[in-house]
């Protein structure tokens, strides 16, 4: 029995329109991975097999979700063969300042950086084995918006880039129904530390690990976050390297872990939430 490389079992179940479109997009996800920080040029055999993959990529018949939808796939039952798993989000800022003929493009902290902005969920099992992505969202920031960053606490969630969290927590949610076996966590950063994404995970039963950013007000006589963990009693102790940072040298550092049930009341501009 002959066995499938890793291009072909990723792309199984990608649909091109064409048996050839999926045959050069497997050729073109083996040379970019054997060489992943080459140029087209460099990862591709000749002349011909590079005029080949422009000939892909400029292709307009040919679309991105296409080819992601089946890397899915191909995550999805990977997934599916684990008991944990960790669906990591954050987001990524692909910045192509460097490239000023290229339309389609948003600003980022000045008008003069262009960028396309990515927010992914990767899945990961407990021990750092990578399974693939799970969902990815894909967006510019218009120009006319620049400098209108004060506003945005007026504006609804789904109107706000932090929507991002929420509709990847959506994906996850719906992924952990079609693989009930695998216990899904989602898992992100201080910004996704937001009521919504809170109230969000409870109605939906997705278990979530976020790292937390604001001392948020709580049903408890310390009224506060940061003031009730501190009066939990210590569980352990853990002991972790910090690494170099600038001039200041690598250090150990000791922590100590506290963990408690506690019920989060909901923001003041936010109270029609539970």
């Amino acid at each position: 029995m002959e066995t499938q490389s890793w291009a072909e079992q990723e792309f199984t179940y990608a649909d091109l329109g064409d048996k050839r479109r999926k045959k050069r997009l497997i050729q073109l996800a083996e040379q970019r991975g054997n060489q992943p920080n080459a140029s087209i040029s460099q990862s591709c055999e000749d002349s011909a097999s590079t005029k080949a993959a422009y000939r892909f990529y400029e292709n307009k018949a040919i679309f991105s979700q296409d080819i992601l939808s089946s890397h899915i796939k191909a995550t999805q039952t990977r997934i599916s063969q684990e008991p944990i798993v960790l669906a990591v989000q954050d987001t990524t800022q692909l910045d192509y300042s460097s490239h000023p003929a290229t339309k389609g493009l948003g600003t980022l902290q000045t008008k003069n950086q262009h960028c396309l902005i990515m927010h992914t969920t990767l899945a990961v099992t407990p021990s750092r084995v990578p399974l693939g992505v799970i969902h990815l969202q894909l967006w510019q920031r218009p120009q006319e918006e620049f400098g209108k960053k004060h506003q945005r606490k007026k504006r609804p969630i789904d109107e706000k880039e932090s929507q991002k969290w929420l509709s990847s927590l959506e994906a996850t949610s719906e992924l952990s129904k079609e693989i009930p076996q695998t216990h899904i966590v989602s898992v992100g950063d201080r910004e996704a530390d937001i009521y919504e994404f809170f109230a969000l995970s409870c109605s939906s039963s997705q278990d979530m690990l976020i790292r937390a950013s604001w001392d948020r007000r709580v049903a408890h006589p310390e009224n506060h976050l940061w003031s009730f963990m501190e009066n939990q009693l210590i569980s352990g102790n853990l002991t972790i390297t910090v690494p170099r940072k600038g001039n200041q040298p690598s250090r150990h550092a000791e922590l100590s872990v506290r963990y408690s049930s506690v019920t989060i009341r909901p923001p003041s501009n936010r109270k029609g939430l539970k």
